[in-house]
């Protein structure tokens, strides 16, 4: 009897399923032993990931992978017990030290600082940091957790697509992880070399740009970039609508900006801090306000009625809402609703992230119109069915906004995708795009001018360029002074004449 064709048909491995450079990363992983991946969002560093645990993987094989509790609890842990039925994963360490080898330890953050000291016992086969950015504050708990495992596996890698917000700074302390001989993993040697002093008396830090040249040339040889362009999508669009604020919502808008005080009918809200008036001026372009008791006063739907009339100019598309507050959820999954579309909702909190996965896949199948999320907690979810991604409102955080952004251009998007920022005018709306667009552009500069550098480009002005002469210096005429020697030390306050 002749056999079916099916039945010869391997499987192929995870390797073999990835797209090019994604090879080409895990390949340049494996041979430097330990190293960073810097990839942006939506080009599936996940994959990636699971490339180098299979490529690892042996019968003594004792992984542990940091990463977001989110991430973890969806696409770590369903993806990797699927791709890998006979490696032991779980996320608690109690139950790690029973589970036989292979075995694999999933930790978030949190988990990472409170069992740290029994995690730096342990010899590991290899150690995984997602989204490494959580770790790019030298004085963070987790930072100061990793620090003790970096010398606990010859396997380190750290993942991440907004690695820094624009500042170099930020890849010392990734770096003390995972290679703590490039820099060393003492902080003032790290300040003398390449920061200068700023701020008040001098006690912040910023990066000397003068040692630019010298700082990419160490880390050029442990980085691997990869930017979306890789995905060979069509350039997104990016659009803005602008809203007018009515007279009402402004003259409220300006009394807690000038006087940090809000009227509502029963009370005065006040803002006793800079960064809390920042919040309610934000609140207050939204239509609502939060109480000291975080009761929520609606009084305007300017913004929703704008939002309507771009949703109706998009009924027949799937599309993506994001908002920073649940008020605002609410008022756009109302008006969503009033209009006749099927909508799904993402918020913070245990009870949405253990719905994440079936929202994705209903959403992903067309079985709703339009997802609502908030921004933080898009984190780990695609929603590439989509093509339309409006902001009812953003955040300060550039990795959040990027974040988002990723959950629809990225790997599997099929057709143009337009962002729709809603601003409303002369507004902190407008500071906060603004901000956003230059957070983003220096994040985006400094991830490509590294690849230029790993490709044997180079970023840096010709050497051979002629350079412009400094303009004369003038000619002062002396002065009374110009007899005294300037070596000559000056007089103390007590010894100088003093005024009659």
């Amino acid at each position: 009897m002749r056999r079916s064709s099916t039945a010869n048909v391997r499987r192929k491995s995870i390797y073999e399923r990835l797209d090019w450079f994604q090879k080409e990363a895990v390949d340049f992983a494996i041979h430097k032993g330990s190293c960073a991946l810097y990839m942006e969002q939506g080009t599936g560093k996940t994959w990636v990931s699971f490339g180098l645990v299979e490529k690892l993987l042996s019968d003594d094989f004792e992984g542990l992978v940091v990463g977001l509790l989110n991430n973890l609890e969806t696409t770590w842990w369903d993806q990797i017990q699927r791709e890998f039925p006979h490696l032991n994963v779980t996320r608690d360490w109690e139950e790690y030290k029973k589970l036989p080898k292979p075995k694999l330890l999933l930790c978030h953050y949190e988990y990472l600082v409170k069992h740290i000291k029994k995690l730096a016992r342990r010899k590991w086969t290899m150690i995984l940091v997602d989204e490494s950015q959580r770790i790019k504050n030298r004085a963070s708990n987790a930072s100061r957790a990793m620090r003790q495992l970096r010398y606990q596996s010859e396997h380190k890698y750290v993942l991440s697509g907004t690695p820094d917000d624009g500042d170099p700074i930020h890849y010392w302390a990734q770096f003390r992880f995972f290679a703590p001989e490039v820099f060393g993993d003492v902080w003032s040697d790290f300040d003398s070399d390449y920061l200068l002093p700023t701020g008040y008396m001098g006690y912040k830090r910023k990066f000397d740009t003068r040692k630019k040249k010298r700082f990419d040339k160490l880390i050029q040889p442990w980085i691997k970039v990869v930017g979306n362009e890789v995905l060979s999508l069509k350039p997104p669009r990016h659009v803005r609508v602008m809203i007018e604020m009515p007279e009402h919502v402004r003259q409220r808008y300006e009394l807690m900006e000038q006087h940090l005080v809000f009227q509502l009918k029963e009370e005065i809200l006040a803002a006793q801090l800079p960064i809390t008036k920042t919040v309610k001026l934000q609140q207050i372009v939204s239509g609502f306000i939060y109480d000291e008791d975080h009761n929520t006063h609606r009084f305007s739907s300017f913004r929703t009625r704008r939002l309507r009339a771009l949703v109706e100019r998009h009924r027949n598309e799937q599309m993506v809402i994001f908002c920073k507050y649940v008020p605002e959820m609410e008022d756009v999954e109302r008006t969503c609703r009033k209009m006749g579309l099927r909508v799904a909702v993402l918020r913070g909190g245990r009870k949405h992230k253990k719905i994440k996965p079936q929202l994705q896949r209903d959403f992903q199948a067309g079985l709703y119109d339009v997802a609502i999320v908030q921004l933080k907690s898009g984190v780990g979810i695609d929603l590439y069915s989509a093509s339309i991604a409006i902001f009812y409102s953003t955040g300060h955080s550039s990795i959040d906004f990027q974040q988002a952004k990723a959950r629809v251009y990225r790997r599997g998007q099929q057709g143009e995708v337009v962002y729709y920022y809603l601003v409303v005018k002369n507004s902190i709306d407008e500071d906060i795009q603004l901000a956003l667009k230059e957070k983003r552009s220096v994040s985006k500069s400094i991830l490509t001018r590294l690849k230029a550098r790993l490709t044997g480009e180079t970023s840096w002005p010709n050497p051979r360029r002629k350079k412009l002469l400094p303009p004369p210096k003038r000619h002062r005429p002396p002065t009374s002074r110009s007899s005294v020697s300037r070596s000559s030390p000056k007089r103390s306050a007590s010894s100088r004449p003093r005024s009659a």
